[in-house]
């Protein structure tokens, strides 16, 4: 099971498998500090996100609510990628 895998188990609120099998969360930003991520970086995530989510039966209002709380994460991220690299 991936990291991303277990990430999201807990944030969706499942169980904390990234927790048990990493030994903490960890702030989502300052894990990815060390990364290069602009905006076409981040866009690609989540339209990665977005056609794995098209390929669950999940209904509409639910894909679109989720890539919402994605894409705020994911812009955190990058504005924080950007800082350390400026």
């Amino acid at each position: 099971m991936g990291k991303l895998v277990c990430f999201l188990s807990g944030w969706m609120g499942g169980e904390p498998l990234y927790g048990q099998k990493y030994g903490g969360r960890g702030g989502i930003p300052s894990v990815h500090a060390h990364l290069t991520i602009h905006e076409a970086e981040r866009d690609m995530w989540l339209s990665c996100m977005y056609e794995a989510l098209l390929k669950q039966d999940y209904p509409e209002p639910l894909v679109n609510y989720l890539m919402q709380q994605l894409a705020m994460p994911a812009e955190r991220i990058r504005e924080v990628c950007s800082a350390r690299n400026t």
